[in-house]
């Protein structure tokens, strides 16, 4: 910074956007945000217009349990959340986010054979063909389907 003035020279500004240009890309490279926004847009494609990226969120947690063989609740999912730091996006209304995937035929409930008084929360054929469709698009270009 000029002691003249007290304003930053370009070069000094070029150099703090360089800076923050190869901070950002540690996060995130090209790759991985088109890959994330082919996901979140073969998602859009397949639910309803109406969808928040809550319900987004909610059906991907729900996949993610289903792919790895794990039972889910709506009080696993909440419990889930607490421990990560989207509780206020999850918290309150998961069991309206799970009622608005379930009308949209993407999961459905079953009693718990641990305890009947909690619902299981499963993926419907209709779900898991979205997450499919949604995981060919961040595939590597060779492995998509044709």
């Amino acid at each position: 910074m000029s002691e003249r003035d007290g304003k930053i020279s370009d070069a000094e500004f070029a150099a703090m956007i360089d800076e923050v240009e190869m901070q950002s890309f540690r996060l995130a490279t090209k790759d991985n945000l088109a890959d994330v926004r082919r996901l979140l847009i073969a998602l859009a494609q397949g639910m309803s217009p109406h969808t928040t990226l809550r319900q987004a969120v909610c059906f991907l947690m729900i996949a993610q349990t289903a792919a790895t063989g794990s039972r889910t609740s709506i009080g696993y999912m909440k419990s889930e959340a607490e421990g990560e730091t989207f509780f206020d996006l999850l918290g309150t209304t998961t069991s309206r986010t799970v009622r608005s995937l379930k009308e949209a035929g993407l999961v459905f409930t079953v009693p718990s054979e641990f305890d009947r008084r909690e619902l299981e929360i499963k993926m419907s054929p209709e779900g898991y063909a979205l997450i499919d469709r949604a995981m060919d698009q961040i595939k590597e270009p060779h492995e998509r389907k044709a």
